[in-house]
């Protein structure tokens, strides 16, 4: 009996053998099979970088993302400059926002938003430049960041010659002024040279009299100081009246004047000391019961009431 030795079949053997077999790869085919799979990764990884796909013509990005950002949701800036000497502020509707400086706020595209310029006490508003002109209020859409610049001035000084003052005191106002020929101050010394106080329009000793119709100051040696005006003399005062004329009964009898008083003949009193006479005493000197003149008729005789009867 022979011994049987287990072995794969002659057809098996051939199969293991061949390509087509159940062996191993041959080393070459391994190689090149490991090579063309890093070149694979490479370029995925170069294209996932570069953002993947082709190449994107300009513009088409843009558009992706307006396709997927709503408008609304996208803002613009925009830029508020204040400028000029003077001040003022800028309201921005519809945020509501005053602006006394430069400042900025932002705005969902195609906002529609109105500035309206506000000055200051003592300043004006001039214009506006850039995204608005004009003097108005100025209305624009956002639909791209914009600026707007304002521009206040403070008014200019008023002249002391328009001002209606009479700046310098000398009484003379603005256009009045000769002071305001030389550079729109009434100051004296805007004088013209060689002008004499009694020429030169202006009230320039305060005695509210101008020059040499009005001031007699100026008839002495040409200026209006007071010092140098002609001295005024007292009128010499009129002689006292005599007693006899003053229209008075100076010594009491009853008789006034030279036309009734005796005592003016003798001298120009009425004479107080002498005793009024019989008929203008007030008393009934001859007991007739008859007192002066005319009662008693003695006193038509001869000034006495014990005259002939």
């Amino acid at each position: 009996m022979s011994d049987f030795i287990a072995g794969p079949a002659s057809g098996a053997r051939k199969r293991a053998t061949g390509l087509g077999g159940g062996g191993a790869p041959p080393p070459v085919l391994i190689a090149a099979m490991s090579a063309a799979a890093l070149i694979a990764a490479t370029l995925v990884a170069l294209l996932l970088s570069s953002g993947g796909g082709e190449p994107v013509p300009a513009g088409v990005d843009a558009q992706r993302e307006s396709a997927t950002t709503p408008a609304d949701d996208r803002r613009v800036l925009l830029t508020v400059q204040i400028e000029g000497g003077g001040s003022g502020r800028v309201l921005l509707d519809p945020r509501g926002v005053a602006c006394s400086e430069t400042c900025e706020r932002d705005f969902a595209t195609g906002t529609r938003v109105s500035v309206t310029a506000d000055a200051a006490k003592g300043s004006r508003f001039d214009e506006w430049s850039d995204a608005c002109t004009g003097r108005d209020r100025c209305s624009l859409v956002m639909d791209r960041a914009r600026s707007v610049t304002a521009t206040f001035d403070a008014p200019p000084a008023i002249s002391q010659c328009d001002d209606g003052r009479d700046n310098d005191r000398d009484g003379l106002v603005d256009a009045a002024d000769p002071g305001c020929g030389a550079d729109d101050t009434e100051a004296p010394d805007d004088r013209a040279a060689g002008a004499s106080d009694c020429e030169d329009g202006r009230d320039n000793d305060g005695d509210g009299l101008v020059d040499r119709a009005q001031d007699p100051g100026c008839a002495a040696d040409g200026t209006e100081a007071d010092a140098d005006a002609a001295p005024t003399t007292n009128p010499t005062p009129a002689p006292a009246s005599s007693e006899c004329t003053d229209g008075r009964d100076n010594d009491g009898d009853g008789l006034v004047d030279r036309a009734q008083d005796p005592g003016c003949r003798a001298s120009s009193t009425e004479g107080a000391t002498q005793s009024p006479s019989e008929c203008r005493d007030g008393r009934d000197n001859d007991g007739d019961g008859l007192v002066d003149r005319p009662a008693d008729p003695g006193c038509d005789a001869d000034g006495s009431e014990t005259g002939p009867r």
